[in-house]
């Protein structure tokens, strides 16, 4: 099993508390979003199609975790930022990331359990903790998405089988099947899904206001790949920042597994400790 270590040294970088922050939660946040594609409507062979194949995704033998190396590469502001990480995820909404300095070694930790955060400064020696609910943290998240719906944006899954399916199509460009999903209050989840290979192509989370909080476009495939393949690199937009992030796994770790102690975080002792609300 990979170790999870938290070194106490300094590494020298220009990397601050504020952008390991920033650049930790980009991961679910959002940049210049795409447009919606143009659909056209469904024959009724067509229908028949799409059903069966969602039914197939929702019922595939879809991972419950994510064990990667990655690289995290962020553009905005006339800026480009890269970092090496590791990331470690599940379907119930707990993450571990860790940003890596050159040497490979850990220059700040993020850890969310599902309930609660710890954020871990390397640089500065200071640990922030509190709940995943805290405006600290929540200020970073657009409203209407969850941690859970992090991990399946992250690895290309559909919404489960209690989200109803609402309207279905296909896309004028390239024939892909087009499905929206009725999250509740006003949210919709829909996704671009390549109907001779079973992969999700692009998925899209729309608020009240028809806004795109988060745009995903799913590049990187494996040649073989199929039904609840987890794809190479992912590109994250949106229209509340304006930037672009994209994350590519380097490697990943298959049928690793996650016990709990890792998304539990101690803070050491010498370190400066904030609790925040």
């Amino acid at each position: 099993m990979r170790k999870f270590v938290l070194s106490k040294n300094r590494y020298p970088t220009d990397q601050g508390i504020s952008w390991a922050i920033f650049f930790v939660l980009v991961l679910i946040l959002s940049g210049c979003a795409g447009k919606l594609p143009t659909t056209v409507v469904l024959t009724a062979a067509q229908e028949q199609d799409a059903f069966i194949l969602l039914q197939k995704i929702r019922q595939g033998n879809c991972p419950d975790t994510l064990d990667a190396d990655l690289s995290l590469s962020w553009r905005g502001y006339g800026q480009r930022r890269v970092i090496n990480a590791t990331l470690q995820a599940t379907r119930n909404g707990a993450f571990r990331l860790s940003g890596l300095d050159p040497l490979g070694r850990p220059f700040f930790i993020l850890v969310i359990d599902g309930r609660r955060f710890t954020l871990v400064d390397n640089l500065q020696g200071r640990g922030f903790t509190g709940a995943v609910d805290s405006s600290f943290l929540q200020k970073y998240i657009p409203a209407g998405l969850q941690l859970t719906t992090c991990f399946s944006f992250l690895t290309a899954q559909l919404p489960g089988e209690g989200i109803p399916l609402v309207w279905s199509a296909r896309t004028e460009k390239n024939k892909n099947f087009w499905f929206v999903f009725d999250l509740g209050d006003g949210m919709t989840r829909q996704a671009e899904i390549d109907p001779e290979r079973g992969l999700v192509r692009r998925q899209v989370l729309m608020d009240q206001k028809n806004r795109i909080v988060l745009d995903a476009l799913y590049e990187g495939y494996q040649s073989r790949a199929a039904i609840c393949a987890v794809p190479g690199r992912l590109t994250v937009e949106g229209e509340d920042l304006s930037g672009s992030l994209q994350i590519t796994l380097n490697k990943l770790y298959r049928g690793t597994r996650l016990p709990d102690e890792i998304f539990t975080l101690r803070i050491p002792e010498h370190f400066t400790v904030t609790e925040v609300e």
